[in-house]
């Protein structure tokens, strides 16, 4: 039937058959029986249980007395007698069909498509119930009776409800089957006519429907089959198909099917622009091209020619011409976050055959512009001009400017195209003090110099990068970066995406910029150099090179210390750890205290504590830790006392206080919350633990409340305004002794602190 081998193809899932035939005789004079049972399979892709079938011989006439198959929830079953005659001129068996009678209930419709064999048909959904009988011989259609009538429960195309389906048949006196199909794909019964007429020859066929305001938005949502693109539209008009469904071979075929479609009126509206057909809009087609008469469809922006010959498939040819002014939104896609907006104007003519179609003509673009929406930051491009030529089977970039995140941009470049898709391409582009929300959390103006090349499967992109500035302002947590685990370094990304229109991108990027990196936040409040090199695949580079302060302040255990040295090392392999080298000093208590951190982040990190005046190593760290000595051996730092290490003492603020600040933070607004149980007693007194909470207003001010939680309450509020990193106000509040044996007033002090290096 023209698709056998596909029909093979879908019976080739068929499970196992057991069961018992026993047949003797000829053809003409057979006797015997056959009980048969195929086991669990598929049919095409549909899977189906069981199928039991039982048929008796008896002389020329074959009857199958009942066929079963079970398809989950649905059942197919069939009876009839197949009479085989004499052979024929043709040197077969003349066969005539008595009687034969299917009924399905609850039938998966993908079940029916697998059966057809028909190639390339939608995605279907869905039951049918359905009868049919046939009777004559099916090598003569015309001595063929048929009747069917199928109704369709809950079927959808392509994931568009079908609404109302109903399917009736029926052959009249004449020969002519004659079969009525109603869908509400759409939004209405819509009734489509079709004739076959079994007596002609090469079995002639007409189909037919007419439109009257039929929405074809979900008729657009079934061919397009993409959520992304959202376009619908009315139509009235008539569409009629006529053809022979049979080669001189006498094998089924579409080839010789033409049509005629004539809309009187037709809107279509892509995303939220509409657009309007003049009338009549005429288009013919075969299996091989299409044809539109010459139309002009028009819309705010728009007023766009067409007309001539696009080749559909092999044996046709192209002869078209496309002018006029394009309003841009209509390529836009809320779903996608993209947005363009002014008007393309074309001049391009199609022509060659199907194989290797051929563009001539140009495209430009004047004032347009472009938005996309990155993770929450909107990327706009804006000025757009330029204009893109076609010559036979190239595409070249003749000019491309705009104006991106306040700076300027360019392209140059062009393409190999391979039909209507580039199968090469080559671009180089410029960027000069362009502002982009690149890389996440940071906002970035650089200088750009970039090569895209390679084709949809397979693209790389080179060039140079030169950060003007690069500022991140977003807090961080310490003990989440310290905590991380080996195996999911920050320099590692996070894989499983894909490149550039879906197909794997190559980078070998170079990011070099001069005091270009400022970050603010609640650990530092820098500016410093970097110089990476960032290569690999797009969805998980490698990041490598260093970056390095040059001046700044970090804020540690509640002081703020000037850097003198940090440096962060990225090893040039996937997955590395950085290596960290960092020292800075801060003047607690009339002593210049220098820490210094180095190794990798996540594990492995030595820090190492001095100061000036030299003090023993419990001092300095209860200096960092609680602002004041030690107090001698009975209050030496519980923790330094055990020989847990410097690096440890330092760093419990971060691992044992940052969970709780986080809560705080977001309960009560307090973004410090301390609980520190290793603070030394002063003066021989006895430890004690001390409660600290505060807010950090804003990057300069920042108002603090401390409180021992055993013994004397000794309460501390400070206010303190930092003017920059050298000249800073504190004005502080402390409670005065509540032990009636030693009496402390009330205290008020407001101190200048200037930091000068000499």
């Amino acid at each position: 039937l023209g698709g056998k081998n596909a029909s093979a193809d879908n019976l080739a899932g068929l499970g196992p058959a057991s069961g018992r035939v026993s047949v003797t005789g000829f053809p003409g004079a057979m006797s015997g029986s056959a009980d048969l049972k195929v086991a669990a399979g598929r049919i095409g892709s549909q899977p189906y249980d069981e199928i039991v079938a039982r048929a008796t011989f008896s002389g020329s006439t074959v009857n199958l007395d009942s066929l079963d198959a079970r398809i989950g929830a649905g059942h197919v079953t069939a009876t009839g007698a197949v009479e085989i005659g004499k052979t024929g001129a043709n040197g077969l068996p003349g066969v005539s069909v008595k009687d034969f009678r299917v009924q399905g209930t609850s039938v998966p419709v993908g079940l029916l498509a697998g059966l057809s064999g028909a190639a390339s048909l939608p995605q279907l959904s869905g039951t049918v119930d359905f009868t049919a009988t046939l009777s004559g011989n099916p090598l003569q259609p015309a001595s063929l009776r048929a009747e069917v009538n199928a109704q369709g429960r809950d079927v959808s195309v392509n994931g568009q409800p079908a609404g109302q389906l109903t399917l009736v048949g029926h052959m009249t006196p004449d020969q002519k089957f004659v079969v009525d199909l109603t869908t509400g794909l759409l939004g209405q019964p819509q009734v489509v006519h079709a004739t076959v007429d079994l007596a002609g020859e090469n079995m002639p066929a007409t189909i037919e429907t007419t439109l009257n305001g039929a929405d074809l938005t979900p008729l657009f949502a079934t061919l397009l089959n993409n959520p992304n693109v959202h376009v619908s539209g009315r139509a009235t008009g008539t569409l009629r198909v006529s053809g022979a469904l049979m080669n001189e071979e006498g094998a089924f075929t579409g080839e010789a099917l033409s049509g005629r479609a004539e809309f009187t009126e037709l809107t279509v509206q892509v995303e939220d622009v509409p657009l309007t057909a003049e009338n009549p809009l005429v288009v013919t087609f075969t299996p091989q091209q299409v044809t539109f008469e010459r139309t002009r469809f028009t819309g705010p922006g728009t007023n766009i020619t067409f007309g001539g010959t696009a080749a559909l498939a092999a044996g046709g040819a192209n002869d078209a011409t496309v002018n006029g002014d394009l309003n841009m939104r209509v390529l836009s896609s809320a779903r996608q976050n993209f947005f363009l907006s002014g008007v393309a104007h074309v001049g391009v003519n199609l022509g060659g055959p199907f194989e290797s179609p051929q563009i001539t003509g140009t495209a430009s673009v004047a004032g347009a512009s472009l938005a996309l929406l990155v993770s929450d930051e909107r990327l706009t491009a804006s000025e757009i001009n330029g204009q893109v030529r076609f010559n036979a089977n190239q595409a070249s970039i003749e000019s491309l400017t705009g104006r991106l995140g306040g700076g300027h941009f360019s392209v140059a470049g062009g393409a190999l195209l391979a039909g209507f898709v580039p199968s090469q391409f080559r671009l180089t582009g410029h960027g000069e003090s362009v502002t982009v929300p690149f890389p996440t959390d940071f906002r970035t103006t650089a200088d750009a110099d970039l090569e895209i090349s390679g084709s949809l499967e397979s693209q790389f992109i080179k060039g140079n990068v030169n950060v003007r500035r690069s500022e991140y302002t977003q807090n961080l947590d310490l003990a989440d970066i310290i905590n991380r685990r080996a195996e999911a370094p920050i320099t590692a990304g996070g894989g499983g995406g894909t490149g550039l229109f879906g197909g794997t991108t190559t980078l070998d990027l170079t990011i070099q910029g001069q005091d270009a990196l400022v970050v603010r936040n609640n650990l530092a409040d820098m500016v410093g150099s970097v110089n990476l090199r960032v290569s690999g695949p797009l969805d998980d580079p490698t990041i490598s090179g260093r970056i390095a302060a040059t001046h700044g302040t970090l804020a540690f255990r509640n002081d703020r210390y000037d850097i003198q040295r940090a440096i962060i090392d990225l090893p040039p392999r996937p997955g590395a750890d950085p290596i960290i080298n960092v020292q800075a000093q801060s003047d607690i208590k009339g002593y210049r205290v220098t820490v210094t951190m180095s190794g990798p982040l996540s594990g492995g990190l030595t820090t190492t504590a001095t100061s000036d005046p030299p003090l023993p190593q419990a001092d300095v760290i209860s200096l960092i830790t609680t602002g004041g000595l030690s107090g001698g051996t009975e209050g030496t730092s519980t923790l330094a006392q055990t020989g847990l290490g410097t690096a440890t003492s330092l760093l419990t603020d971060t691992l044992i206080n940052a969970p709780v600040q986080k809560a705080t933070d977001k309960l009560f607004g307090l973004n410090r919350f301390e609980f520190d149980p290793l603070i030394s007693g002063r003066g021989g007194q006895s430890p004690t633990a001390r409660l600290t909470v505060g807010r950090q207003v804003n990057r300069n001010l920042a108002i603090t409340y401390s409180t021992n939680v055993t013994g004397e309450p000794n309460q501390v509020i400070a206010v303190e305004y930092r003017v920059s990193d050298r000249l800073s106000f504190i004005a502080q509040y402390q409670q005065g002794s509540t032990d009636t044996l030693r009496a402390r007033s009330n205290n008020f002090n407001f101190e200048l602190r200037f930091r000068k290096r000499y």
